[in-house]
């Protein structure tokens, strides 16, 4: 099981986004600039409205401030994935069966998960998230379409394809030989993003894309959600989180950049595929086999501006020290801080203890049970993490079925891309020379 641990800086830098995202929208209120259109997919129009809207809620996900050139490029990415979408639609809707390719409550669900996501990331409830959309002129159906077209994409590609993939007995006996076999050998826990050049002439702007992603990653963007919204592989949905990876499971490149890569660094590999973005949260050793489950509460001081003084940085730390000594626990500590005004205090999460980035792993490794950390400054203010629980868990082989479900969905992919591009070449697509930028 994988969990994904959330800090807070992330959160505060979104605040900074929200402000930016204001101006933009109230820049752009004339009718005409909203109903223009800047392209058409087999006659159906994607408006100047519909890919402004697209781009605010890729800004308010990633998390951080961008420069004009690297918005530029999101917008030329965006409207390039909002044509794949058309497309994507197209092609289910004429080949959808009578019931729907999801069920409508599995569809909610996930489009109500996305939104609560979303909403948690700016620190809103989802009916405050919603409210704020409709007062920046942004329609919510716009989240719901994504995710209804990207849902019923996956269930037509197993539809169409799955009855081709044959993963046979000696196949798989040798995959989950070597699978076994590796899972003595040194491990990395990876986010990847993945940016293919389907042909020779998206090198270049492939590559301004992948260094303009790199750019947002140092200014505190969140890898995670960059993932989600720019990767083109399955793991975008998990926020390009691979998890644990052993030698042979990815392609040569990605493993000759990953051994020289410290730990929580970010880097840009090129492949015959495209560029791959990797990120180390993690390395072990190999022969390791256990992990050390926690369930944890944030709490945070956060600074009033982005670089603060020592001036200001030292009382609120007297604050919170101050609070740490008048609390005999863990649970005593968070009751306090939900009562100060001043502080944010996240819900329990779960954590696995050896993903957690280092400055927070070696915080709270030695904390036992109903305990917390001494303060931790991070970009945005200063963190305490108290620990409900801990558990230490020996990691489980996988099953054959896991390995033929991986290999299977590694196939599907591959599928999904080639009829993505059979689509595109037999698409009528008009783009506004304003808007053509090259891909």
């Amino acid at each position: 099981m994988r969990f994904t641990f959330f800090c807070f800086s992330t959160l505060l830098s979104i605040f900074f986004v929200i402000s930016d995202v204001d101006c933009a929208l109230k820049n752009n209120t004339h009718q005409d600039e909203y109903s223009g259109i800047v392209a058409s997919v087999n006659d159906e129009i994607i408006t100047f409205y519909d890919l402004e809207s697209r781009v605010q809620l890729v800004l308010l996900s990633i998390g951080s401030k961008v420069s004009n050139d690297a918005r530029a490029q999101i917008q030329s990415e965006v409207l390039h994935e909002m044509i794949d979408e058309k497309l994507k639609n197209q092609c289910i809707q004429k080949s959808m069966p009578k019931g729907g390719w999801l069920p409508r409550r599995e569809v909610k669900e996930a489009v109500n998960n996305t939104i609560g996501e979303i909403a948690k990331q700016i620190n809103k409830t989802p009916e405050q998230f919603l409210e704020f959309l409709k007062s920046k002129g942004i329609r919510s159906n716009i989240i719901n379409s994504q995710i209804e077209i990207g849902l019923g994409w996956i269930e037509y590609i197993k539809a169409r394809f799955a009855k081709n993939i044959n993963i046979s007995e000696s196949e798989l006996n040798k995959i989950y030989a070597a699978v076994k076999e590796k899972l003595t050998k040194e491990s990395y826990f990876v986010y990847r993003i993945f940016l293919p050049t389907a042909k020779q002439s998206d090198e270049s702007s492939v590559a301004v894309h992948a260094n303009n992603l790199m750019n947002m990653l140092r200014n505190g963007a969140d890898f995670a959600r960059l993932a989600k919204q720019f990767s083109k592989s399955a793991d975008s949905r998990n926020g390009g989180e691979l998890g644990w990876v052993f030698q042979g499971q990815l392609s040569r490149d990605e493993e000759d950049a990953l051994k020289k890569m410290a730990i929580g660094s970010c880097t840009i590999v090129k492949s015959r595929r495209g560029y791959y973005i990797l990120y180390l949260r993690d390395k072990r050793e190999s022969g390791v086999r256990s992990f050390t489950d926690l369930k944890i509460v944030q709490v945070i001081m956060p600074f009033s501006e982005a670089k603060p003084s020592k001036d200001i940085v030292d009382p609120l730390l007297d604050y919170i020290n101050d609070l740490r000594k008048n609390s005999s626990n863990a649970r005593t500590f968070i009751a306090k801080a939900k009562e100060a005004s001043i502080l944010i205090v996240s819900d329990q999460m779960p954590a696995v203890l050896e993903s957690m980035q280092p400055q927070f792993r070696n915080a709270i490794a030695n904390v036992s049970v109903n305990g917390f950390s001494n303060p931790i400054m991070i970009e945005g203010g200063i963190l305490v993490l108290c620990v409900l629980d801990k558990k230490t868990t020996t990691l489980k082989e996988p099953s054959r079925e896991d390995v033929k479900c991986q290999k299977t969905n590694e196939k599907l992919s591959l599928f999904a891309e080639r009829e993505l591009q059979d689509l595109r070449k037999k698409a009528v697509i008009v783009i506004d020379k304003k808007y053509s930028r090259p891909r």
